[in-house]
């Protein structure tokens, strides 16, 4: 009788070492594409933390220190790779605006009255779509940052 039990135990042995293993591959693979959303939600909040840093300083400054659009650029380079071309035409967007506004502000330490009047207008409409844009890049950038 014990025999019978013993053998009818082993042969369910390897079934059951079969089943435990598929189910420890299968969570591990759930926990690394858990790890690999994670790293792409940390490296895409950066793009946005640095998007909604240098809208604020833009604003601040009434212009775009040279030092500050470069950083912009470097610090948002991989959006190109982390999201669809929505974002990356947004971001473009804003580094050109950015570079247009730091212009101005150059222009317009030696320009003469009349140029000076239209640089003004040029600044203050940049301005004016900075001060927009606060409230737009969390809206363009919603979709790929919620966690749920």
């Amino acid at each position: 009788m014990w025999d019978e039990i013993i053998q009818t135990l082993s042969g369910l042995l390897v079934p059951f070492i079969g089943i435990t293993t598929t189910y420890i591959a299968i969570k591990q693979y759930h926990l690394a594409k858990m790890g690999i959303r994670k790293e792409l939600l940390d490296r895409r909040l950066g793009v946005f933390k640095a998007t909604m840093e240098f809208i604020p300083h833009v604003m601040s400054r009434r212009g775009v220190e040279f030092e500050k659009l470069q950083n912009f650029n470097r610090e948002t380079a991989d959006s190109f790779f982390l999201f669809k071309e929505d974002i990356q035409t947004y971001i473009d967007d804003i580094y050109k605006k950015g570079s247009d506004y730091h212009a101005i502000g150059r222009k317009l330490d030696g320009d003469v009255v009349e140029k000076r009047t239209q640089q003004v207008e040029k600044a203050s409409d940049l301005g004016e779509w900075f001060s927009r844009q606060f409230n737009v890049a969390r809206q363009k950038f919603k979709p790929y940052l919620s966690v749920v």
